[in-house]
C-alpha cells in the first residue's frame, strides 16, 4: 500500500479529524458514546449507535483501501475471447471487448475506462466502478451523518429567534462556537460533492456510461461511428470555441450534467450503444464478472433511426 501519500493523508484527516471534533465539542456524539460506555445495559440505543458508527467507518475504511490497491480492469484479466480492438498505440495491448481506453495513469489499457479520481489515487474502471459507487454512497451517508450532528448542535449558537439561548451559547464557548460551525461549513461543501458523484454515477450505472463517454462523446474512437452515421455532432458554441483557442474547455463538466437533462428530457440523443435497458445494465454493473466483454446492443448504421425515435417521443 502506497503509504504516506498526500490523497491518503487527505482521507485520514477528513474520516478522523471530523468524528474527532464532533466528540470534543459536545455533540449528541459525545452523548452516545459517553452512554455506551457507562450504561449498565447489555444493550442499548447508545451501544446500536455506537455499533452503527465505528461498523460505518470501518466498512468505508475497508472500500477506501481495497479501491486504493484494485486494478480498474485490464484486458488480460479476460481469457478465453478473441480480440475485438485494435492494438492500442502506447502499449499494444488488444483486448476481446472495443470499450477499452489507455490509462496513461497506470501505463495500460483499461476496459470501460470511467476516470482518474484524484481523491483515491486509482483509476475507476470496469472492475471497481460499483465499489467506486459503494465507497461514493457510504462516504456521502457519513457526511451527512456528522452534517446534522454539527447543524443540531451550533444552531442554538445562531438562533435569531432565541436570543437568550444564542448569547448563553457563546458564553458558554465561543471557540466551540466557531469549530462546529467551521465543520459544518466543510461537511457541506463534501456533502454537496459526493452527492453529486452519487446521483451521476447512478445515472451512468443505469445508462450503463461511463464519465469519459459522457465527457469526450464524438471524440471517443470508438463511438465515432455512431455519431458519424447521424451526420456528426456539432458541440454547443463555448465548448467549440474552447477548442479552436487550443484550450481545455472549461464548459465541458456543466455540459455533462445538461446531456444528463437533455437525455433525460428527450430533448437530445447520444447513442448509447452499450445500453441494454435499466435491469440489464444494473445486472452487469453489480453482479457481472468483471472485467466483462461489453457487446453493443445496435450497431452505428441504426444510430440515426434510433435518434429519430428517441426525439419523436417527446
Amino acid at each position: 500500500m502506497r503509504l504516506l501519500d498526500r490523497q491518503l493523508r487527505v482521507w485520514l484527516t477528513g474520516n478522523v479529524a471530523g468524528p474527532l471534533l464532533l466528540y470534543l465539542c459536545q455533540t449528541d456524539l459525545t452523548r452516545h458514546l459517553s452512554g455506551a460506555f457507562h450504561s449498565s445495559k447489555l444493550m442499548s440505543f447508545d451501544h446500536a449507535y455506537t455499533a452503527l458508527l465505528f461498523g460505518s467507518l470501518g466498512v468505508l475504511t475497508w472500500m477506501y483501501h481495497t479501491l486504493y490497491n484494485s486494478d480498474p480492469g485490464s484486458p488480460d484479466a479476460i481469457s478465453n475471447s478473441a480480440a475485438q480492438s485494435a492494438p492500442c498505440d502506447h502499449c499494444g495491448m488488444t483486448s476481446p471487448t472495443i470499450r477499452v481506453r489507455h490509462d496513461f495513469a497506470t501505463g495500460k489499457c483499461v476496459v470501460a475506462f470511467d476516470h482518474y479520481c484524484m481523491l483515491i489515487n486509482t483509476t475507476v474502471g470496469d472492475s471497481n466502478h460499483a465499489l467506486f459507487l459503494a465507497y461514493c454512497t457510504l462516504q456521502w451517508f457519513l457526511i451527512m451523518w456528522g452534517w446534522m450532528l454539527a447543524w443540531h448542535a451550533v444552531r442554538p449558537c445562531y438562533s435569531l429567534f432565541d436570543l437568550t439561548a444564542a448569547a448563553q451559547c457563546w458564553h458558554y464557548s465561543a471557540l466551540r462556537a466557531l469549530v462546529l460551525l467551521w465543520v459544518g461549513m466543510c461537511l457541506t461543501i463534501a456533502a454537496i460533492v459526493f452527492t453529486i458523484l452519487v446521483v451521476f454515477h447512478s445515472y451512468l450505472a443505469a445508462t450503463n456510461q461511463t464519465t469519459y463517454e459522457m465527457m469526450k462523446h464524438s471524440s471517443v474512437q470508438y463511438l465515432q461511428p455512431y455519431y458519424d452515421a447521424m451526420g456528426g455532432w456539432d458541440p454547443p458554441p463555448d465548448i467549440e470555441e474552447e477548442r479552436k483557442a487550443g484550450r481545455k474547455s472549461k464548459a465541458r463538466l456543466p455540459f455533462v450534467w445538461v446531456m444528463v437533462y437533455r437525455h433525460l428530457s428527450g430533448k437530445e440523443y447520444h447513442p448509447r450503444p452499450f445500453d441494454h435497458g435499466l435491469i440489464q445494465n444494473l445486472n452487469w454493473f453489480l453482479f457481472a464478472k468483471k472485467p466483462y466483454v461489453h457487446r453493443v446492443a445496435f450497431r452505428p448504421a441504426e444510430a440515426d433511426t434510433r435518434r429519430d425515435d428517441s426525439l419523436q417521443t417527446v
